[in-house]
């Protein structure tokens, strides 16, 4: 698999544990998330009222997304299944324009510019609590995690299952469009597009 640096696109709040993960993989050869990062610094939030900061817009909210919100909690606390190396790497090669970085429990890459972390669902509670966030309701239709910035203020981030429900999807993407084409089509619908673009230029000549 060919593993690119992407460029030009910002880095969500939630990929900056992965880069500790990334530099204790390149110097120790081992690809495991859980013993490579180091855990956020902990703080006491005692009883301030925590302030909750969510997406202010949602570009092309016309576009259906329901159907890969997570509505149940058991999803993933409960998964019944076992999502091998293989199948993620597969998964991920589909949708993925480029590949920052990879290892057995999740892939991290960049679709339409923005950045999508895939994790196996038998992987993403550990996942989940390692990065120490939690799991909730949102406004939006579906759970969402909570990521702790201070003591009395929280931000939210989407995450969504793909239609097998072998995969969980973590990103910032404030874009429906580019979410209901990441799933649907993946990187297939940019190649699509791509000799489209071709043949039309090809026709006016």
């Amino acid at each position: 698999m060919e593993i690119r640096p992407a460029k030009e696109y910002k880095k969500p709040l939630y990929a900056l544990g992965v880069v500790t993960a990334i530099m204790a993989s390149s110097l120790t050869g081992c690809a495991d998330f859980l013993s490579g990062r180091r855990k956020p610094d902990v703080v006491n939030y005692g009883s301030e009222t925590t302030i909750v900061i969510s997406k202010e817009t949602i570009k092309n909210p016309e576009y259906n997304i329901k159907p890969f919100r997570i509505q149940n909690k058991s999803l993933y606390r409960e998964p019944g299944m076992t999502v091998y190396q293989r199948e993620l790497y597969t998964f991920a090669e589909s949708k993925l324009e480029t590949i920052t970085y990879s290892n057995n429990k999740f892939i991290v890459g960049i679709y339409q510019g923005y950045e999508f972390t895939i994790i196996g669902v038998d992987k993403f509670l550990d996942w989940m609590n390692y990065m120490e966030y939690d799991d909730s309701y949102s406004d939006q239709g579906g759970l969402c995690l909570r990521y702790h910035e201070t003591a009395s203020q929280s931000k939210l981030i989407d995450f969504y299952k793909d239609q097998s429900e072998k995969f969980i999807v973590v990103t910032e993407c404030d874009d429906y469009e580019v979410i209901h084409d990441f799933f649907h089509y993946g990187k297939k619908l940019l190649k699509d597009s791509g000799s489209k673009k071709s043949e039309e230029t090809s026709e006016s000549q």
